[in-house]
């Protein structure tokens, strides 16, 4: 859900050859900005404008990013002389802003794609390992197995053999690999490839933990949020906005495979404060698969966060965008279920079905070890209007051919839904999906039968998205 995996998905939509064939004007007249609300006009992309309790006051209620819109509820004159707007912020939070600091034109757009930088890619790493694991399972297939990964064949091991992981480690091509007993010849344990591996426990797509449906923790509405959110906003206002808008969940991103896991007090105070509101907190790691020991640890340590107050996540969101083999993909999930147990949430965030990537992407693969599925199902991705049928029908599209490609009609899906803008230059303007979408989009959730759906971004969703989550929250 990042900006570079955002930008393929927009390149795999012909949205960006739009854009450079002189569509970006054809409908800023028609999408002028609505009645009462602004956006934050900030000199720097980077800036951040700080909304005030009270005009001129000291306390902060969040920092907002350039563009970010808020409905503006009247005009004051500060203490300090200066005008100031009221503003309403996410259907909770009342605030105050500069007047100078506000625009009521629209966003200004991405500029036409020139190239850039090239996107950053890992280094492939040597060979890794092993690392202890110790797990009971069977295999999927019959495997080759060898006294040392990627070694001469030493013999071969049936389909359904019963065995015993003891370790794991990668080759000099980052393929994962476990050391299993019994292998007949192999005293010391054979290695052989670990997508054949399967480990023993209940079906991850009805597993339970103290008598709860795991993926029932991604039931209702929430919001997907970058962790600026936490930096930039106190959590009694997150947990306000979440109350008022019916949310059952928040998942905010603590971890990428680039940068490591960067939770932090911030963090620790949220987790208390959303059980204490009845909230589940998701948080999700952006993963390349391609250091998959890293991966692993950066997703264990992700599920293993406890808070002072003893808090602990409910589960994790893994995003699976960048390494969408088949092969990688089933082998880490297998081995994080294997490493992190059975009663723990491991959700899947992928492609939506529908385009180029989605149709590579191994949803039987990955329903072999995570809970639950979701979709990144954006349908906005042309600068046209759309629809709340546009919307609806999209959306129950990408629950019906993931339920298909699993094979399951039963597997729980909870919908990731769009409220950002791919056009304007910071994914917030004119192209927001409509409100009308956002209600579509409940809708389709609703009648087939998905878990629920959260939005992504926080910051980019405007104030008739957040009219519609607030409205239709009830799922």
């Amino acid at each position: 859900m990042n900006g570079a995996s955002r930008r393929k998905l927009l390149a795999a939509s012909g949205a960006g050859a739009l854009i450079a064939a002189g569509v970006r004007g054809t409908y800023a007249a028609r999408n002028a900005q609505a009645p009462g609300v602004a956006r934050a006009d900030l000199p720097r992309a980077s800036d951040k404008l700080p909304v005030r309790a009270a005009p001129a006051g000291e306390e902060t209620i969040t920092r907002l990013p350039q563009d970010a819109h808020v409905r503006v509820t009247g005009e004051v004159t500060g203490p300090d002389g200066g005008r100031w707007y009221a503003i309403r912020l996410w259907n909770a939070l009342d605030g105050y802003v500069p007047s100078e600091a506000l625009s009521f034109s629209p966003a200004p757009l991405k500029p036409a794609n020139t190239g850039g930088a090239a996107p950053w890619e890992p280094e492939v790493p040597p060979a890794q390992g092993p690392f202890p694991l110790f797990a009971h399972g069977g295999l999927r297939a019959a495997a080759a197995f060898a006294a040392e990964p990627d070694g001469p064949a030493l013999g071969r091991i049936a389909a359904d053999t019963p065995v015993n992981v003891r370790a794991y480690a990668t080759d000099t091509q980052t393929r994962m690999w476990v050391q299993v007993d019994p292998a007949p010849g192999a005293p010391s344990g054979g290695w052989l490839l670990a997508d054949r591996f399967t480990p023993a426990g209940p079906d991850p797509l009805t597993a339970t933990a103290s008598g709860e449906v795991l993926a029932n923790r991604l039931r209702g509405t929430g919001m997907w949020c970058t962790y600026d959110l936490l930096r930039e906003t106190p959590t009694r206002h997150i947990i306000a906005t979440a109350r008022a808008n019916g949310f059952s969940f928040l998942a905010p991103q603590v971890g990428t495979s680039r940068r490591g896991y960067w939770a932090s007090a911030e963090y620790d105070a949220l987790l208390p404060a959303a059980h204490d509101a009845g909230l589940k907190v998701i948080p999700w790691v952006y993963t390349w698969l391609v250091d998959l020991p890293g991966d692993m640890q950066l997703a264990a340590t992700a599920l293993r966060h406890i808070s002072p107050s003893g808090d602990v996540p409910d589960g994790l969101g893994i995003d699976i965008e960048e390494n969408i083999a088949e092969t990688p993909v089933r082998a880490f999930g297998q081995l994080l279920r294997a490493l992190v147990g059975h009663e723990s949430l491991l959700a899947a965030i992928t492609y939506q079905p529908q385009n180029a990537n989605g149709r590579r992407t191994p949803f039987g693969a990955i329903a072999e070890s995570f809970n639950v599925i979701a979709p990144m199902a954006y349908w906005h991705l042309r600068p046209i209007p759309y629809s709340e049928r546009d919307a609806y029908d999209y959306v129950a599209e990408s629950v019906r051919l993931i339920r298909e490609r699993t094979g399951r009609r039963d597997a729980p899906v909870a919908v990731i839904g769009q409220t950002f803008d791919w056009f304007s230059r910071n994914e917030i303007g004119q192209h927001n999906p409509s409100g009308a979408e956002v209600r579509g989009s409940i809708r389709a959730v609703q009648d087939t039968g998905a878990l629920g759906i959260g939005y992504f971004n926080w910051f980019s969703t405007v104030p008739d998205e957040w009219d519609a989550i607030r409205e239709s929250y009830a799922l």
